[in-house]
This record gives C-alpha cells, structure tokens and sequence, in this order.
C-alpha cells in the first residue's frame, strides 16, 4: 500500500469533506448512448499505430450548435475515420476535459495533423498506475465522537462522487441501498447505469471505457471497490475480519452516492490505466454531474500538462467539481 505526505493527505480530505457538507450548482449536461459491451481486452490495434491524444484550438468565428458538429471536426484532422482492420481510428471525442481528440495514428499520419490549421500539441498516450488510500483514521472519523465531523453532517447524503479507477463489485455488502435517500435527479444528476440489474440508489452509476470500447465494468482488481467503500459504502452491519474485530463499518460518507468509471485495467500482472481512458473518465464523469471526484492514481514523472489527472482535475473544477487524487513520495 502506497503511503502518502500527511501533507497531501489532509489537504486531500479537507476538500474531501468540504464538498460533501456544502452545496454547489453543476452544469446542465446531456447524457449520451452506451456503446455495447465486449470483453475486457478492448479491439485490436495495429502494431504501426499509436495513440496520440490531440489537443486543438477551436476555429475564430465558428460557433458549434452541437457535439456532432465539433466531432467531426475533430475528424476532420485525421487522413480517414478507419484502420485498415476496420477498426475506428478515433477513439474518443473529448466534451469537457480538453478541446481535442484521442486517435490511432502512425508517425507520418501525426506529422499531417500537426499540418492542419488549428492544431496545438499532440502526446503520446501515457500508461498510469493506480494508488491506495488510508484509513479515515487519521482524520479522527468515527460516529461516536461528538466534536467529529460527522456529528454535524448528513453524511454526505445529495452529494454525488464519481470514482475513477478499476472498476466496482457491485454485490459488495457496502453498496447497498438499505436507507439511502433518492438520488439527485436531471439536471444534477444525467448519468446513465451500464449495468441496469445492479444500480440502486447507492450505485446511480457505472461505466467502462477503454480505448473507445465499452469493456465489463466489473472489478476484477479489488482498488476500485476498495476506493469506492472507503468513500461512502454505505454502513455495514456485524463487519469483521476472518471472524475476528466485529463492529459496524462504513465509509467516510455513508450516504452519498456513488458513480464509478473503470478505466484501469489487469496488464501482465499490474493494473493500469491509460491516458486517453483517464481523460474519457473524467469526461464522463463532468458530462454526468459528479459532486467529487475521487482518483486514486497517478502519473509519475510527467509535467502537469502531459499528466491526465491534473487536466482533468482543471477542468472538473471549472464545473464546480472537487476533484481529489493522491500523491506519493
């Protein structure tokens, strides 16, 4: 388990609970179709390819009435919209996070976007690995005590944390609903569930992405139930370890709901996430009306305008969106 600076860890949690226990007004946004599910291994991509995320500079005097129009104006920067398998050549249209694209391109093809007016930078996508957070017990959380947080909150009840990472066990005991107030509806709220059966009022969302598919969310890792229960899984009553230290457990916002977006990934052993899925995440996640977002992953070594989390978190809070990632010595 990853240990972190008790600075960014306080830092981390303050905001943490200052969204939760304040109220704040998201942008109306509109929720698009799911893309069907496949297995976890995502498309195929060819070995001269790589993938570059694309940043462009809107034209002067040009005003997009919808997000139809802008994609294909982003395809208008690439030489077709398909690989020679017939896989689609670009990935992801980004809404929110940044003005550009995620593509499939080789290095001649880049060097003919670079070409085309409006282009700013382009980076080659970037692998990430993910971070663990700790105990709420060093925030001195816990429901008996009177001068806690919680005496004096709703346990994050109307708030809304999206949580990037490697995914959810939905069957969780955390995830329950047993007591949990309605979730916030549209225009709050415009997220879709990707697994009908399993959302309830607790979970009011979960997604896949990655690399333009739509993968099966489910959380093969352990990080991302993890992270989500450590956030807000609901109480758990009779919580024990091998029979052993029975109490009642719960996460840092009980209440809260949860909306989860995997876009990390079992690789030879590690779990990783890419940039490009990252980015899509965070897209998804401001598109859909989060309060929070949670990351706990990280990108080692990269300047911040090449680090995903960092320019999806500028943009997050552009919306009125928290976000919290973690740091690591």
């Amino acid at each position: 388990m990853e240990r972190f600076f008790q600075s960014s860890f306080t830092i981390f949690f303050f905001f943490f609970f200052f969204i939760i226990f304040s109220s704040s007004d998201i942008l109306q946004v509109h929720a698009a179709r799911l893309l069907p599910i496949i297995n976890e291994n995502g498309g195929n991509s060819s070995s001269e390819t790589k993938v570059y995320i694309v940043h462009v500079a809107e034209p002067n005097n040009t005003e997009f009435l919808h997000f139809t129009d802008k994609e294909n104006w982003y395809k208008s920067f690439l030489p077709n919209t398909s690989l020679d398998s017939g896989d689609p050549r670009l990935l992801y249209s980004y809404h929110h996070v940044i003005t550009g694209f995620a593509a499939k391109l080789t290095d001649g093809e880049l060097k003919a976007v670079k070409s085309r007016d409006g282009f700013v930078y382009a980076q080659e996508d970037q692998t990430h690995i993910l971070h663990t957070t700790n105990t709420p017990t060093y925030l001195k959380l816990h429901q008996d005590w009177d001068y806690d947080l919680w005496a004096s909150s709703s346990y994050g009840a109307g708030k809304i944390i999206g949580v990037i990472d490697s995914g959810i066990d939905p069957d969780h005991p955390s995830f329950k609903d047993d007591n949990m107030p309605q979730p916030p509806q549209a225009p709050v709220w415009n997220g879709q569930c990707y697994w009908a059966n399993k959302c309830n009022r607790k979970l009011i969302g979960i997604r896949a992405l990655r690399y333009g598919w739509a993968p099966d969310p489910y959380d093969r890792n352990g990080h991302g139930t993890h992270v989500a229960s450590t956030a807000a899984g609901n109480f758990v009553d009779d919580a024990n370890v091998l029979g052993e230290a029975n109490g009642r457990a719960s996460g840092m916002a009980p209440l809260a709901h949860l909306s989860i977006y995997k876009v990390l990934y079992n690789n030879n052993g590690k779990t990783v996430g890419q940039s490009a899925d990252i980015l899509a995440g965070i897209d998804w996640a401001i598109r859909d009306g989060v309060h929070i977002l949670q990351m706990s992953l990280g990108a080692v070594s990269l300047q911040m305008f090449h680090n995903p989390v960092a320019i999806g978190s500028f943009a997050a809070m552009r919306q009125g969106i928290v976000p919290l990632c973690c740091s690591r010595e």
